[in-house]
């Protein structure tokens, strides 16, 4: 299989606090990979290196064969890797087309002007409305944004990293604050995005993870612990000390 993702020996250091530490990774193309932990294990921050917000203290990272180590977020995001984070992003007052039709302009490479009128982006629009039917939001696409569901609200914001014509998406705690029902719309969103998308998932619901994953990682005081399918990971000693028993 081909390794879309890799980090080799990556660190983050706070102080005297290993974040992560030398820490290795890697994703295979076409693949959903969860990475599960106590809270404090280093999920996030790692997502946080991976993703350009911050630079690790040592260590590579490297997407389809190139380095983007110290590449900015948004050149990253150009490559192809995109990622949602755990609070909602999204422009509350704008309306749910809106929110998805600026995303697809500022991945235009062609970089229409902002005060091209609405009309004549038509090839932008198109984009727009592919993206909302994909995420099942296309019946709201005049609905303001703040008036959506909590859970619609988030399937937006994977609607705007959509946006960026991802390779790989990265999905910070997508279902995090979700009842029963939104979780399981999350699900079946998730499901269908793989049919196209390598998917690198941060997720506390087991449930949810055992469903979507291909393989699992169980990260522990910013070192992995663990690794393998759901079933391998579910039954993995190492695991069931560090939650103590919660799986």
């Amino acid at each position: 299989m081909v390794r879309i993702l890799e980090t080799e020996r990556i660190t983050k250091a706070f102080g005297n606090m290993f974040a992560v530490n030398r820490f290795d990774l890697h994703v295979e193309e076409g693949k959903l990979k969860s990475i599960i932990g106590p809270n404090g294990a280093g999920k996030t921050t790692l997502f946080n290196v991976i993703s350009g917000k911050i630079r690790p203290t040592m260590g590579r990272v490297k997407f389809k064969g190139e380095d983007i180590t110290n590449l900015s977020p948004n050149s990253i995001s150009r490559r192809g890797l995109a990622r949602s984070f755990q609070i909602t992003n999204i422009f509350p007052n704008l309306t749910v087309f809106e929110n998805v039709r600026l995303a697809v302009q500022q991945r235009d490479k062609k970089r229409s002007s902002y005060f091209t009128p609405v009309s004549s982006l038509s090839e932008t629009n198109r984009k727009a409305k592919e993206i909302l039917n994909q995420i099942g939001l296309i019946e709201y696409q005049d609905s303001v944004a703040r008036n959506l569901s909590y859970g619609d609200q988030r399937h937006l914001e994977i609607g705007i990293t959509l946006a960026m014509e991802p390779d790989l998406l990265m999905l910070d705690e997508p279902t995090s604050g979700m009842s029963s029902m939104e979780t399981q719309a999350t699900v079946r969103l998730i499901d269908k995005l793989t049919e196209n998308l390598t998917i690198l998932l941060i997720e506390h619901k087991m449930d949810v993870v055992m469903s979507v994953s291909d393989t699992v990682l169980v990260m522990h005081y910013g070192q992995k612990i663990a690794e393998g399918t759901p079933k391998e990971v579910e039954k993995d000693p190492r695991v069931r000390e560090a939650y103590l028993g919660g799986l």
